[in-house]
């Protein structure tokens, strides 16, 4: 019984955390209300997870994603959905997390010899 419970919990924690991520954050990214960096469903979706495992959330979660959350990891998405939309968690610096656990953020050093040119390589 109770493994039935907790098969319908998770549902709708995946349900409400698709709803956020795919329809209601990307709405607010378009009002002048945020000034969040991403609008897309699938950037929302990315940091969320990536945050509510503290990694890139394919490290942790099988694929999809919404197929193979755990009870725990479905309770910290929504919550960190909520949190977001709410205003009490910042958009921007969760997604400065998640960019980081991806090493995607870039370096720009210019060269001494053609001021002209700059090369972009990835932190370390």
């Amino acid at each position: 019984m109770k493994n039935d419970a907790n098969n319908e919990e998770l549902d709708i924690l995946i349900s409400e955390y698709q709803r956020f991520t795919q329809d209601v954050m990307p709405a607010l990214s378009k009002t002048k209300f945020t000034h969040w960096t991403v609008s897309e469903d699938h950037c929302f979706q990315r940091i969320i997870l990536d945050n509510a495992v503290q990694d890139c959330w394919y490290n942790k979660i099988g694929r999809p994603a919404h197929l193979h959350l755990d009870l725990n990891q479905a309770k910290h998405a929504v919550y960190l959905c909520y949190s977001v939309v709410s205003g009490m968690i910042d958009l921007n610096a969760l997604n400065s997390k998640s960019l980081n656990w991806r090493r995607k953020q870039l370096q720009f050093s210019f060269d001494e010899k053609c001021p002209d040119t700059f090369r972009i390589s990835k932190n370390t």
